[in-house]
């Protein structure tokens, strides 16, 4: 079932493996990337300061985890 018309779009499993440099950091292992046009909720097991290259390494609903590139 979609989620409703409200909510944000899922986040698309083909987002795995994509490169991009963060925007913003990465606080607490908490923050948000910018890409394919949206803002997303993202997750690291690390701080990750703005300007560093970072893999999507999953999704999970709505968020995006990442790991250094």
């Amino acid at each position: 079932m979609p989620p409703p018309a409200s909510t944000p779009e899922w986040a698309d499993p083909s987002m795995v493996g994509r490169k991009l440099k963060l925007r913003r950091p990465i606080v607490s292992g908490h923050g948000e990337i910018e890409f394919g046009g949206r803002v997303w909720k993202a997750v690291a097991r690390e701080d990750l300061d703005s300007g560093t290259r970072v893999r999507i390494a999953g999704v999970d609903g709505h968020v995006v985890k990442l790991e250094k590139a």
